[in-house]
C-alpha cells in the first residue's frame, strides 16, 4: 500500500512518529540534516538504531570541505554542529536541551551514526523503517519506506511543502 503524503492535515512528523515506535532500525539518506529534525522526533527516536546517510553537496556546514578521510569529514561536521549548538539559542529551552543530550548520548554509545556521502550527488530522501520482530508480519513485512522531498530539517518535516510516499 502507497499513502501520498501532500497536505498540511499529514506532516511527515506525524507519520514517522506513528511509524517509530514499532521499529528498532530507522535509516535515512538526505540531502541536508539539519539539528531541527532530529529534534522534531527525538522522543521517538530514543530506543532506535538510526544512521543517517548525507549528500555533502546539499549541506552547507559541510558542502566546502576539501577532506578525504571519512573520519576527518565526521570531525569536521560536528565541531561545525558544536559550534553552531553553542554560539546560538538552539538550547535555551528543555526539550532543545533534552534532544540534544540524546544525540549525543546516541553518538557517545554508537545507535547513532551519521556519515557524509561526498559520492551522493542527487537531492532525493528516504526515510527507512526497520519493524520491531513483533510487528514484522513473521518477516514478510520487514518495514516501510517513505520518499520523496522532505530534508531532516523542521522545515522538511511540518512547513515546507513536501511531496512524499508512503511505501507500507
Amino acid at each position: 500500500m502507497t499513502a501520498l503524503i501532500t497536505d498540511t492535515k499529514k506532516t511527515v512528523t506525524d507519520i514517522q512518529k506513528k511509524i517509530l515506535p514499532n521499529c528498532d532500525e530507522f535509516f535515512v539518506q538526505v540531502g541536508y540534516f539539519w539539528f531541527s529534525g532530529f529534534e522534531e522526533i527525538y522522543e521517538a527516536l530514543k530506543n532506535k538504531k538510526v544512521k543517517i546517510i548525507i549528500g555533502m553537496k546539499y549541506d552547507n556546514k559541510v558542502a566546502d570541505l576539501t577532506l578525504s578521510s571519512s573520519s576527518a569529514i565526521k570531525e569536521k561536521y560536528f565541531n561545525f554542529l558544536s559550534h553552531d549548538i553553542n554560539s546560538t539559542e538552539i538550547l535555551d529551552q528543555k526539550i532543545q536541551q533534552d534532544s540534544h543530550n540524546l544525540f549525543v548520548e546516541k553518538i557517545k554509545n554508537g545507535s547513532l551514526e551519521i556519515r557524509c556521502d561526498p559520492e551522493k550527488n542527487d537531492h532525493s530522501k528516504f526515510y527507512i523503517f526497520k519493524y520491531l520482530k513483533k510487528f514484522n508480519s513473521g518477516g514478510l513485512k520487514p518495514g516501510s519506506v517513505m520518499a520523496g522531498s522532505s530534508n531532516y530539517s523542521r522545515s522538511g518535516f511540518l512547513k515546507d511543502l513536501q511531496i512524499n510516499s508512503n511505501y507500507l
